[in-house]
């Protein structure tokens, strides 16, 4: 029996360790994501703000 607790005690840590490492790599991930999403989000924003400006710029010109 001796034998037995002790591998599902080694089996539990490894599962725990295991778990705990997956854990942090999905929120890393997750982190990593949402940065990333931020990222494009604010480089869509200034390439619409652009073209808006432009696009403005030209509208002011036709009327000048």
């Amino acid at each position: 029996m001796k034998v037995v607790g002790d591998n599902l005690a080694s089996i539990e840590k490894r599962y725990s360790e295991t778990k705990a490492k997956l854990e942090k790599e999905i929120e890393d991930l997750k982190e990593s994501q949402k940065s990333e999403a931020e990222r494009l989000k604010k480089e869509c924003e200034e390439k619409l703000k652009k073209e808006f400006d432009e696009k403005l710029e030209k509208v002011k010109e036709s009327y000048a």
